[in-house]
């Protein structure tokens, strides 16, 4: 009996299996490498209104060219009276500025390595990390679009005279970006600590 033909086969079926557990352990690598962590309903909306704000921030400054002085007001003190103007076209830079800075934010909350955090990341809950880095910086991105709104109504409300309006509104978001900040980071920071 000749049992080298059924004993090639059996190394060669034992060999596959090896190759594919190596390319799955592979898999698995590449995927914790560039894990995201998982995004909810909660985070789609998140995404859904920061696109939708970035889209009003460019239809508003097309609308409010037309209507806006020669001059604009493009720097406040800290009581929100225009202390720096510029002409109208300002506008528009203003509204990309917005835009590239919730684009900015939109990208960080899909790549974690951009946000610069004070501690370290644990190893052992990374994915839970990086979903709620990705949360902060959906929060942040749906923020400055608001911030941006503000700035915006700020440079065309002195003939309007509700320029301590949109200040309040500026300063409230604001606090809010920065309270964000703090919460977020300490729940990211907890987080690693429950794992050590």
């Amino acid at each position: 009996m000749d049992y080298s033909g059924s004993f090639a086969q059996e190394w060669q079926n034992e060999e596959k299996e090896d190759n594919n557990q190596k390319g799955r352990n592979r898999m698995i690598h590449f995927r914790m490498k560039n894990n995201i962590g998982s995004v909810t309903v909660a985070d789609r909306i998140l995404e859904m209104a920061a696109l939708a704000l970035a889209v009003f921030l460019v239809v508003l400054a097309v609308a409010l060219y037309h209507y806006l002085p020669e001059r604009i007001p493009v720097h406040f003190n800290s009581v929100g009276e225009a202390d720096g103007w510029g002409g109208k076209g300002m506008i528009f830079m203003l509204s990309a500025l917005g835009v590239v800075a919730m684009a900015i934010c939109s990208a960080a909350a899909y790549n974690y390595k951009m946000v610069n955090l004070p501690f370290s990341l644990n190893p052992a809950c990374l994915s839970q990390q990086v979903t709620i880095i990705g949360r902060m910086m959906r929060v942040l991105s749906v923020l400055c679009g608001l911030l941006f709104i503000a700035l915006m109504l700020m440079t065309t409300v002195p003939q309007w005279g509700m320029q301590s309006v949109f200040f309040s509104f500026f300063l409230i978001v604001m606090t809010s970006m920065t309270v964000v900040l703090i919460v977020y980071t300490v729940w990211i920071y907890k987080k690693g600590r429950q794992y050590r």
